[in-house]
């Protein structure tokens, strides 16, 4: 094996030589490496909570969590996951088969930031809230002990914590189950969690190597009202507010040990859901505003590592990973690589920028939503404190698929020029700028110098390149990345 291969997994060790710089390396399938970027960061082969090493062959510094914001999350891939952020859900409509009113049986697998969180959270409800809408909520409480809710009428709730909290370590994956057995012979109705080192769908349907946390036995027989006009939901619930949470897998048993009557399994759904094997139809419920729920599986194209960023939250760019991105010099070009599922607004929010706010005549460069909120289009803006250049294109990418975009700058025509997933370039080739529109700072992924027009995407990655891309290097690069999946 060569030395350059055991560097990244990208590299590998098969086919002819070849020499980029003062290395050797031996590709037996295309690699952005082979592209020799100015600067490649790519969450996925370089990331950690704290940023994206530069993969380039130029030691770049690390991209970095921009100081003094609120940390884009950090999504590694290690199983296939849905992560629900603070808003968001997993659903499956209503179904006769949830509406026996005897034993339960609800199990859940996932990761929590903290086994302890902040506020309780909801891990599987069937639970609107509201008078004549109740069944069950399981969740896990703000002092890290699971706890469930339920109602026999559909309305008044009955409530049971355990008093053993869950043995998890934060950010770790692991299973919780509860019970609830209506009617134990003795007129007692007993409730009983669990825990279990779990990280798939069959884990957990597997019934031996549950580890009991608690039994709460309460005088009194019970019943689980059979109707409820709320959906199945996993990650939220009327009764308990959302919180953040990566889930593996859920089932729903009729009875203890008993029948499935759902399943849900992250390893199957894709980025708006699937219909899984017992006939649920599940969907990825993802909120207008903020953080959007994320699947991470290569059902849904995606088994891949991530930032997510949402609400004043970014990644910081070294200016040594900047080229010029001046229509006064030799050509230059930006790629990023990211999913986003709307424009939020008005405020042109950047994907990459070295602009301190969205101003199209300020200093600088930005690859950028439109400023009309909904739109699809993409720009590609460089200005030099006066002027600017602008470029624009519209419908070669689409909401909720992965973009890869290549922006350029240029000092001959065009000036500025933008593309994405291979499609055609919206072009720039008559010059308004009459000085340099290098900025000659850092840059930053997600929002503006100054902070101002946060944008919610999956980021995967940024190159910067010293020079123009060709068609057939662009191709290389959507296909790399999966552009339009």
């Amino acid at each position: 094996m060569s030395f350059a291969a055991t560097l990244n997994p990208k590299w590998v060790t098969a086919g002819p030589w070849r020499q980029f710089g003062n290395w050797y390396l031996q590709p037996q399938s295309f690699s952005p490496i082979m592209l020799n970027p100015y600067a490649w960061y790519d969450a996925h082969t370089g990331g950690s909570s704290s940023g994206i090493t530069d993969s380039s062959l130029n030691a770049r510094a690390p991209m970095t969590v921009g100081a003094g914001s609120n940390s884009p999350l950090w999504l590694p891939y290690t199983t296939p996951m849905v992560t629900i952020p603070s808003a968001g859900s997993i659903t499956t409509p209503d179904s006769a088969a949830f509406a026996f009113t005897g034993d339960q049986d609800i199990r859940w697998c996932g990761t929590l930031p903290d086994w302890t969180p902040a506020a309780n959270a909801a891990l599987v409800a069937q639970d609107s809230g509201a008078a004549s809408g109740r069944r069950f909520t399981f969740y896990l409480s703000s002092t890290g002990k699971p706890g469930l809710i339920w109602s026999a009428d559909g309305t008044a709730a009955v409530s049971k914590l355990s008093t053993v909290g869950m043995g998890h370590a934060d950010g770790t994956v692991g299973a919780s189950r509860v019970t609830l057995d209506v009617d134990d012979g003795a007129g007692n109705n007993v409730v009983r969690f669990y825990q279990k080192s779990a990280a798939s769908l069959a884990e957990i349907l597997d019934n031996s190597g549950w580890t009991l946390l608690d039994t709460v036995t309460t005088v009194g027989t019970t019943s689980v009202s059979g109707v409820s006009a709320d959906s199945f939901r996993i990650g939220s619930s009327g009764a308990v507010a959302p919180n953040q949470s990566g889930v593996v897998a859920a089932a729903y048993l009729d009875g203890i040990d008993g029948t499935a009557v759902a399943t849900f399994d992250a390893s199957l759904c894709g980025q708006s859901g699937y219909t899984g094997p017992l006939g649920n139809v599940w969907s990825v419920n993802r909120p207008t505003t903020g953080p959007k729920t994320v699947v991470q599986s290569q059902a849904a194209a995606a088994a891949e590592s991530l930032f997510l960023l949402g609400t004043d939250d970014w990644l910081d760019v070294p200016a040594a990973a900047i080229p010029a991105l001046d229509t006064f010099a030799a050509p230059s070009s930006v790629v990023a690589v990211f999913r986003r599922w709307n424009n939020p607004g008005t405020s042109g929010q950047p994907m990459f920028t070295t602009k301190a706010s969205s101003s199209n005549t300020l200093l600088g460069f930005a690859l950028r939503l439109n400023t009309t909120a909904s739109a699809l289009t993409l720009n590609n803006v460089a200005g030099d404190g006066v002027t600017a250049e602008t470029a624009a294109i519209g419908g070669s990418h689409a909401f909720g698929a992965r973009a890869v975009a290549v922006a350029s700058v240029s000092n001959v025509s065009p000036f500025a020029s933008i593309a994405a997933n291979g499609g055609a370039a919206g072009v720039d080739t008559s010059r308004t700028t009459t000085t340099t529109t290098n900025a000659g700072v850092a840059g930053r992924v997600g929002a503006y110098l100054g902070g101002s027009a946060p944008m919610d995407m999956e980021f995967r990655a940024l190159l910067t390149f010293d020079r123009l891309l060709g068609d057939s290097e662009i191709a290389q690069l959507v296909a790399y990345y999966g552009g339009g999946l």
